[in-house]
């Protein structure tokens, strides 16, 4: 089959697809940076109202030297290490299914901010009114603040008699 122009066979879907993907994985890596900030957002947003849950142990580690510009730090080299590695390889099929997972990873976790949302108000509430070895025991050494009032954003170390 021809496109009626030249006399040459019209390029197949997939070859158009093809074709393209540099274009999709720059768009792909813009939507992690632009989620990712969101993310940023929030954390440091909850952070410092009194505090949240993080099951990351390396974010939680970031998050124990209490300093929200180390955690943005650690956030920016960690998305931009991804972006530059994926705009690198922009051309490569691996390099448009990574994008795509990291954009279906950071939307999943959008959607876990939104229920958190949802109960922060009280879960913080409740939090603020524990001791700190007790809501170090109760939420798995999870739980981490930035706001310097009664919880603290070093790890708790209960000792055992």
């Amino acid at each position: 089959m021809t496109n009626g122009t030249n006399g040459s066979r019209a390029p197949h879907a997939w070859w158009a697809f093809a074709a393209t993907r540099s274009r999709r994985v720059t768009a792909l890596v813009l939507g992690i940076i632009a989620l990712s900030l969101f993310d940023l957002h929030l954390t440091l947003t909850y952070l410092q109202s009194g505090g949240m849950i993080e099951s990351n142990p390396l974010a939680r580690l970031v998050m124990s030297y209490g300093s929200p510009a180390a955690l943005g730090l650690w956030k920016a080299a960690s998305v931009g290490l991804a972006a530059w590695i994926l705009i690198r390889a922009r051309t490569h099929r691996s390099a448009e299914i990574a994008a795509w997972i990291g954009i279906a990873v950071l939307t999943w976790l959008a959607l876990q901010w939104s229920g958190y949302s949802a109960v922060a108000d009280d879960l913080i509430r409740v939090a603020s009114a524990m001791d700190d070895a007790y809501l170090e025991s109760a939420t798995g050494g999870r739980w981490v603040s930035m706001n310097g009032a009664a919880l603290s954003a070093e790890p708790l170390r209960v000792a055992t008699p």
